[in-house]
Order: structure tokens, then sequence, then C-alpha cells
């Protein structure tokens, strides 16, 4: 069972839920050079930008490189993957306790303010 980060800005307002752990690993090779590649897809909910898969590209041998993309736009394999792995399911209830959170502290804020006047 893979873990979750949350990543908090300066002031300790979670900004993004992001995967530790790839939901779907593929490795492929370039017929053209001969190079050698991995690719891992993690899962990312932003709470700007909403959900999207996070690909990790790496060479065999060094280098790295990532990018984002929308669930629609994974392969066929991948999005299979990302259903049997039940991530989708653990992000969606760790942005419902964020979200559930959050409100319950504006409440409180919104009550002490109440109480001052």
């Amino acid at each position: 069972m893979s873990a979750i980060r949350i990543v908090t800005g300066k002031e300790g307002i979670p900004l993004m839920i992001r995967d530790t752990e790839p939901f779907f690993t593929e490795r492929w090779s370039d017929a053209e050079t001969g190079f050698e590649y991995v690719d891992e897809y993690y899962l990312v909910f932003d709470f700007r930008e909403g959900l999207f898969v996070e690909i990790v590209q790496r060479l065999i041998g060094g280098g790295e490189f990532s990018w984002e993309v929308p669930l629609d736009q994974i392969g066929e394999e991948a999005l299979m993957k990302l259903k049997e792995s039940g991530r989708l399911e653990r992000i969606r209830a760790k942005v419902k306790e964020i979200m559930q959170r959050l409100t319950e502290n504006l409440d409180e804020l919104f009550f002490d303010l109440k109480a001052g006047e």
C-alpha cells in the first residue's frame, strides 16, 4: 500500500496531495537510439489544478525528466493499473478530510469574529 504526501505552503495550507510510490511502472527501449527508459506514474491532486498524473521518465544510466498529464491522456494499461491500485479512492478520502478540516477552521474563525463584535 502506497503512502501519500501532503505538500503545504508557507502558511501550512495544503497545496497538493501526491503519491510517494508509482501506481504503474513501464520499462521500454528506443529502437532508434538504443536507450532504455523507465516511466513511473504518480497520482497527484493539486488544490488549484485538480487531479492529474505525473510521469517521471528515467534514462537507464542517468538523467530524469517529468511532465504532467490529465487522466484521459494516459494509456489503457496505466489507467487499469490506477483503477486496480485504489489510489483514486485514497486521494479522494484525503482531499475530503482536508476540506472538512479547513471548513471547520473557517467556521471557528467566523464564530470567533462574530463573538468579538
